[in-house]
């Protein structure tokens, strides 16, 4: 080998090493960190990547409904379900349901809980700060707590390394953007991931105001009182059968679940002097309609594939979502959050559309990445999982919040 190429190859191999030794001794500083500090540099980091995709995507985007061509970030994501927020922000609710000249009820800001926007005003009053820049900001902190909250519950069943690492993969899957956007997706989501922390520790009764709170943030309260219900009706079962103070108090917690399904609607009734109002609002975004649990998920299989073809598809989602269950990862979750997960993915089955929004929507799930780090021990899997995680999102701000006006997919890109 020439002289001259001989010490190139040396120098490349000396240059590689060492970086090789840098990126060690960064993880171990990283590692040596404490707890708390680790997660919020990975939030800071996964947050900054979120915030430069959607700018990527905001300098490619024509006129649409919400903001001009070529829009700041905050213009950006001020659209879709966060104009709904921002009129609540602004005005409240209507105390006269929308009604369309067929007499149907209009898609109206009573689909959309109270607590994201009232805790949006009151940090305007604090802070002085508009809807635009507040909602972010309260979006993105209760991501941070959301987080945090994550890693404490992933912790109590797996080790800090892996509990870091499902964390990390929550952080960066598709939907991600959305944790930082004027959705109440990250507050709902922090306040159900800290009432199941609560019931992992036995704190039933801890866990009584962040219910309550919860079913007014986003519509979770269903599948939180069918969670928290099995895992009592599976405590009697399979325990001695005795009255102890801490199954009372599981049966408390239990008891005001399942009346917090109830509190929304009787608030749009109140609101509104319609008793079938919340019914009427949620019936308005399928064509005034009232569906049966699963139907819509039929109709857009049947649309996209054929009748039958279209019935086999959701057979075959709802299977492949059992498989997913009973996996041994699954399984390894621990009773609350494999409850929670089945429950919530069960929820989604029944009344939710697969569209746009079933990305967003999937971010209640967040046991199942637990699962995943938990069946990916391989450090280059790992980093397959996180590469493709960041691709996803590239994927969907580009394809599913970019506003085309061209219905591309029909159903599937509609509500991301």
């Amino acid at each position: 080998m020439p002289a001259g190429l001989l010490a190139l190859t040396d120098t490349v191999t000396s240059g590689f090493d060492r970086g090789v030794e840098g990126v060690g001794r960064a993880l171990r500083r990283f590692s040596g960190l404490r707890w708390w500090v680790q997660v919020l540099l990975l939030w800071v980091a996964t947050r900054l990547f979120s915030v430069v995709v959607v700018l990527v995507v905001a300098r490619q985007q024509g006129p649409n409904p919400w903001s001009p061509s070529r829009p700041g970030y905050f213009a950006y994501i001020d659209g879709w379900d966060a104009g709904y927020y921002n009129q609540i922000f602004d005005s409240g609710y209507p105390s006269v349901l929308p009604r369309g000249a067929d007499g149907i009820v209009e898609p109206n800001r009573w689909a959309f809980y109270p607590v994201f926007p009232g805790l949006a005003r009151a940090v305007s009053a604090v802070t002085g700060l508009g809807w635009v820049h507040v909602a972010p900001l309260v979006a993105s902190l209760a991501s941070l707590g959301l987080a945090l909250v994550l890693y404490r519950l992933f912790l109590v069943r797996t080790s800090p390394g892996t509990a870091l690492f499902a964390v990390g993969l929550y952080l960066v899957q598709a939907a991600a953007p959305v944790l930082g956007f004027g959705y109440a997706e990250s507050l709902g989501l922090l306040l159900v991931a800290s009432v199941l922390l609560c019931v992992e520790r036995g704190r039933y009764l801890t866990a009584l105001p962040l219910v309550l709170v919860a079913s007014l943030t986003r519509p979770m309260a269903a599948p939180l009182a069918l969670a928290l219900g099995l895992l009592l009706v599976v405590q009697l079962l399979t325990r001695v059968p005795r009255v102890d103070g801490a199954r009372v108090r599981l049966l408390v917690l239990v008891v005001v679940s399942g009346l917090c399904v109830a509190i929304w609607p009787v608030v749009v009734a109140v609101g509104t002097g319609d008793p079938d109002a919340y019914l009427e609002t949620e019936s308005g975004w399928h064509g005034g309609t009232h569906v049966l649990p699963g139907e819509l998920w039929a109709r857009v299989a049947r649309r996209l594939f054929g009748d039958l073809p279209g019935l086999a598809v959701v057979v075959l989602v709802v299977l492949a979502l059992v498989a997913v269950l009973l996996s041994r990862p699954a399984r390894r979750l621990g009773l609350p959050m494999w409850l929670w997960t089945g429950s919530y993915l069960l929820y989604l089955i029944g009344v939710a559309v697969p569209n746009g929004s079933s990305f967003r929507f999937a971010l209640g799930a967040f046991p199942l990445f637990l699962a995943v780090a938990s069946a990916s021990a391989a450090r280059s899997s790992r980093v397959v999982l996180v590469v493709l995680g960041l691709v996803l999102q590239v994927v969907w701000v580009a394809w599913l919040w970019h506003w085309s006006g061209t219905g591309l997919f029909g159903a599937l890109e509609a509500n991301p």
